[in-house]
């Protein structure tokens, strides 16, 4: 009966930021403990603005660099670089692991680690963040934070590229980080212009908790979720389950 059946219901995140980690059997001494346990997901943290696998347009984690801001980047570079000579992935370790013991893999990108503040700007930030201000976040006054604003579809289809590249490791969905940078999008003028075509009002002259002006922003997200949504259903493992999209909100 489903009422006696033991209900596995927790998730495991690794944020993938550990030096030890990135040699070759330490990833899997990490992961074992979760073995006949009552979690169900293992998530591996990648992608957001440096990634840590080859990729086509976004910036390789440590790439080009010989100084770097603390001791524990530059252990954890030169781990990745040992096991990428000894031909391992991290991300492929973690995977064959988590499912070796019974776990689902979910690759976990960050949803707004395009750019850091000094001084990890230099290890950190991302290609889009450094050639495209254009496309950072405006807050009501006016001002350019650093946060790269989804209200842009170039945005959205950079993360989306990041997105279908690290798919390429196979894993059984993805776990989107919303709980670490926000916000997502603000008075880009974009959204200001669509809602005063919509609505005929100025955002700028209503109250920021205004109803409509949030529902506004908000069904821009949801748009950017229905294209996670699509390009998941685009890529379904051969006889397996559909792709798993979970969600971390703040």
């Amino acid at each position: 009966s489903d009422l006696f059946r033991p209900r596995r219901c927790l998730i495991a995140h690794n944020d993938s930021h550990n030096a030890p980690a990135f040699t070759a059997g330490r990833i899997e001494e990490e992961i074992e403990p979760l073995r006949d346990s009552d979690f169900e997901y293992f998530c591996w943290e990648g992608g957001g603005g440096v990634v840590t696998w080859p990729s086509k347009g976004a910036r390789r984690y440590g790439e080009d660099m010989t100084h770097f801001p603390t001791a524990l980047d530059r252990q954890i570079i030169e781990n990745l670089q040992r096991l990428e000579a000894e031909g391992k992935d991290p991300i492929v370790m973690a995977r064959d692991h988590a499912r070796k013991i019974g776990l689902k893999f979910l690759i976990a990108p960050r949803m707004e680690a395009f750019g850091v503040p000094p001084p990890l700007d230099e290890l950190f930030n991302s290609t889009i963040f450094n050639e495209h201000p254009e496309w950072r976040c405006i807050t009501r006054e006016g001002e350019e934070i650093p946060r790269m604003s989804y209200a842009y579809p170039e945005v959205q289809d950079c993360v989306l590229e990041q997105y279908q590249e690290v798919l390429g490791y196979e894993p059984d969905g993805l776990s989107l980080m919303f709980n670490r940078g926000a916000p997502y999008l603000l008075y880009e003028q974009p959204l200001v212009d669509g809602f005063k075509e919509r609505t005929g009002q100025d955002p700028h002259e209503l109250d920021e908790w205004d109803e409509e002006w949030i529902q506004y922003r908000c069904d821009v997200m949801t748009g950017f979720m229905r294209r996670v949504r699509k390009l998941l259903d685009e890529l379904p493992p051969d006889g397996g389950a559909p792709l798993e999209l979970i969600a971390f909100v703040l």
